[in-house]
């Protein structure tokens, strides 16, 4: 098992919408889809990015958990212990980035390049705060295959999630900064 961490500075981004174009031919108007440039380029530093934090990395074939924090630019608008709160990452951004577009970026850019294929993440742990610099924090482990090899953490993870006996969704979401 293994675990890498890495940072994508300035804005975080979210995956745009696939474009389309309506080309003239011979045999009439036909459509071509493609990924806006902002999007490639996008996915291309983040794969870029978790090359160079795992150097000789072989792709991972079993289950992953993903940690993604996304960090906003603190407004202008706060002040005194709002602002103090943000600078610590306590205030949770309601930006208007969409988290499961951000985490679609990041799980197709590392399609082939952390792992085989974004299916094999199991499970996903994500966050939107204020605080500087501006960045993407991203953190990725390997989970144990089998159950006897289940470790600690993930037997604590299981645990919050699953909450008590009545099946309540049941999740610590403080901070750990």
């Amino acid at each position: 098992m293994g675990k890498v961490k890495f940072s994508i500075p300035g804005r975080p981004r979210a995956k745009d919408r696939p474009r389309a174009t309506v080309m003239k031919t011979k045999h009439g108007p036909m459509a071509r889809v493609y990924t806006p440039k902002g999007t490639v380029t996008a996915e291309n530093e983040i794969a870029q990015r978790f090359k160079i934090a795992a150097r000789g990395h072989k792709l991972w074939t079993g289950p992953i958990m993903i940690k993604i924090i996304l960090v906003f630019k603190i407004p202008k608008a706060f002040k005194g212990k709002r602002l103090a709160a943000a600078h610590k990452g306590k205030i949770w951004s309601r930006d208007q980035i969409d988290a499961d577009n951000a985490q679609k970026l990041i799980l197709d850019a590392l399609n082939e390049v952390a792992w085989v294929d974004d299916r094999q993440v199991a499970v996903i742990q994500m966050a939107k705060r204020y605080g500087r610099p501006e960045r993407t924090d991203i953190e990725i482990s390997q989970l144990a295959q089998e159950p006897h090899e289940i470790t600690d953490a993930q037997k604590a993870m299981e645990k919050k999630i699953h909450g008590s006996a009545q099946g309540r969704f049941n999740v610590d979401v403080r901070q750990d900064r």
